[in-house]
């Protein structure tokens, strides 16, 4: 299998779209207030007859301030709906003159249904990305999707010693998807050490077929491996010493291979395996190719070890090692595989932090904070809809974008979830671009 063939398809048909020529103003579009039913069909909690404010008018008005302002706080959300009240009364999420307290904000994001919103909204994001991918002419079905897993804390959310109910702080257990560049589960966690069970679980729940998971070294376990192909998915896993047996057969195997008197040992290609190299920007990669009487440490379907030397440049230059395990073969899908693990961090959580102040927002709830990260998350992935819309480069870009003209941008956004308009606008678009390139060929 070819680079190509397992690089990221999503980016390759925004890259092409930059170039198109679509015409947003053709699509399709509702109104502002009649978009406000797409959140109608959520799940709401609540007993209508005391809400002074519809489910949907919550999350929008939540929605927008978090962009337009960057709300972090419950206060910050109501503060900025109490300034903009006549935006927000223009655009139909309100009718009278008055706004939620931030006691009502609390309430609701404490309690409302993240799953019943993520179903309306991301998942449909993640749909419409798909398909987007697929107009590309570099798309193969056969392509295997890679899957990152990685936890992320709240900074916000802990008390320190010598305060009331003191604990660390929560985090959320995430599961990135790289095709679609969106993050499509978050599962509130209490302590690092829970990890491995709620990824556990959350396995049960994934269709892995044909998927590639990525994990950092405290995934590294048999039984997650285990269940990985159970449900025929491929694993791609750091190990580190919390895996001390596993870290030091690998090192021991490098080791060997790295003395020139011992590389062309025949007992060492014979029961281990065969070594190749490979360099790619600052990285030097080893891969040893497990022979099948290897027997190691008895891992489920292990097949290579890797071993990946990476330098960095700051004020001065440091070298580090990192080490894997793969039930993969190919070794072009595994030095794509390990480039694609760090999207989730690269991408996605650092524009949490930087677009969305994610870590300073303050709660115990742990309700709170799963709701709040699928907010988050429908936030980024808006993001990645105006970027396409749009043509532009950046998740800075598209926010202020958003924030100069919310109605009409979120109005797009919502109204071309479903639009099988926009899927056939690209695909026309991109097949006049092939002829073109096809007749200058």
């Amino acid at each position: 299998m070819t680079k190509s063939s397992i690089s990221n398809d999503l980016l390759l048909a925004l890259d092409t779209l930059k170039d198109l020529d679509i015409d947003i103003s053709k699509i399709k579009r509702k109104s502002f207030i009649e978009i406000m039913h797409v959140f109608s069909n959520c799940s709401d909690f609540r007993k209508k007859y005391l809400c002074k404010y519809s489910y949907e008018s919550m999350i929008l008005m939540i929605l927008v301030s978090k962009i337009c302002w960057r709300a972090i706080s419950y206060s910050d959300i109501s503060y900025w709906c109490s300034e903009n009240k006549n935006k927000l009364k223009k655009m139909g999420i309100i009718t009278s003159d008055k706004t939620p307290s931030h006691d009502t904000f609390r309430r609701f994001i404490q309690s409302f249904d993240s799953a019943s919103l993520q179903k309306e909204t991301l998942d449909k994001i993640v749909v419409l990305f798909n398909k987007i991918a697929k107009c590309n002419n570099n798309y193969q079905k056969c392509c295997m999707e890679v899957i990152n897993v990685d936890g992320k804390e709240f900074r916000g959310s802990g008390r320190k010693e010598g305060t009331n109910r003191p604990h660390g702080n929560l985090a959320t257990l995430n599961i990135y998807e790289t095709k679609s560049q969106c993050c499509i589960i978050s599962k509130p966690i209490t302590k690092k050490e829970s990890e491995i069970n709620a990824f556990y679980d959350l396995l049960q729940e994934l269709d892995l077929n044909g998927k590639i998971i990525t994990a950092d070294a405290i995934q590294c376990q048999k039984k997650i491996c285990k269940r990985i192909n159970e449900k025929r998915g491929k694993y791609l896993i750091a190990c580190k010493r919390n895996q001390a047996s596993l870290l030091e057969d690998q090192k021991q195997c490098f080791e060997a291979f790295d003395s020139i008197a011992s590389y062309n040992d025949e007992y060492l290609n014979k029961h281990i395996g065969i070594v190749t190299n490979y360099k790619r920007k600052n990285r030097e990669f080893k891969i040893i190719k497990l022979k099948s009487k290897y027997v190691g440490l008895n891992w489920p379907n292990l097949k290579a070890y890797i071993e990946v030397k990476s330098k960095t440049h700051n004020k001065k230059e440091t070298s580090n090692i990192n080490y894997f395990i793969t039930d993969l073969a190919n070794d072009e899908i595994i030095l794509e595989t390990i480039e694609n693990r760090w999207k989730i961090e690269g991408d996605y959580h650092y524009e949490k932090d930087k677009l969305l102040y994610e870590d300073s927002f303050r709660s115990e709830s742990k309700e709170a904070l799963k709701n709040m990260a699928v907010i988050n998350s429908i936030i980024l992935s808006f993001f990645k809809v105006v970027k396409v819309l749009y043509g532009l480069n950046s998740g800075k870009q598209a926010h202020m974008k958003i924030a100069a003209n919310p109605t009409e941008v979120i109005n797009n956004i919502l109204s071309i979830i479903n639009s099988k308009e926009l899927i056939n606008e690209i695909k026309k678009q991109m097949k006049i671009k092939n002829n073109q390139s096809y007749s200058n060929s």
